[in-house]
């Protein structure tokens, strides 16, 4: 399998944790968090893999690719990136519940679910487009970014409210805002990774 194909395959196992993560914070589900933080490893182990093969293909690459080259360096940052924060994720939703501290007020579950979808469809598009090595409208992918961070921003404004309101308790606020600030990270590297391959992709018609 080629770095990008290995990369599809990872999407896919970070939109799988994502969307247990979600279902265990949306429902206050302790044990699905307790074991799902306890997998975390996996998805490190994921990328050191994937990583590894970027330098053995490195080492093998003949002067005349060195053009791909450079962009193998922002792969390896941006599947680092992703795992981190994933696993940052997790984290913080297990100490949430494991500590019993009160769960999300209906209204934050309600724009965290739309967070969710925004971040999903981002993840499935992209592991799709990197595993099959399709032909792809780049803003039709890039728009599920677009939307998230739209809702980043209204949401935000929303919790301000809230806040202000004392609606919103301090560490429900910081539950809230370190999710979704977790999510555009994620978003923001996956949508480096399908730049860079769409930039290969360019480069390999051309050769």
């Amino acid at each position: 399998r080629t770095c990008f194909e290995h990369s599809g395959l990872f999407l896919m196992v970070i939109k799988q944790h994502i969307s247990k993560c979600f279902d265990g914070i949306l429902t206050q589900d302790r044990k699905k968090l307790k074991k799902l933080r306890q997998e975390t490893s996996k998805i490190q182990a994921g990328a050191n893999i994937i990583v590894a093969n970027i330098f053995k293909t490195l080492r093998l690459l003949q002067h005349e690719d060195i053009a791909h080259a450079g962009k193998y360096a922002y792969v390896v940052s941006a599947l680092q990136e992703i795992a981190e924060s994933v696993r940052d994720m997790i984290m913080r939703c297990h100490v949430h519940t494991s500590n019993k501290h009160a769960g999300l007020l209906p209204v934050q579950r309600k724009e965290l679910q739309q967070i969710r979808k925004s971040v999903e469809a981002l993840l499935d598009d992209t592991s799709s487009i990197l595993l099959n090595r399709e032909a792809f409208d780049y803003r039709k992918v890039a728009a599920h970014y677009l939307d998230l961070k739209q809702l980043l921003d209204d949401y935000d404004l929303n919790q301000i409210d809230r806040i202000r309101n004392s609606v919103s308790k301090t560490r429900l606020s910081i539950l809230f805002y370190g999710i979704n600030n977790v999510c555009l990270k994620i978003s923001e590297q996956t949508l480096q990774l399908l730049t860079i391959f769409e930039e290969t992709f360019s480069l390999d018609e051309e050769s």
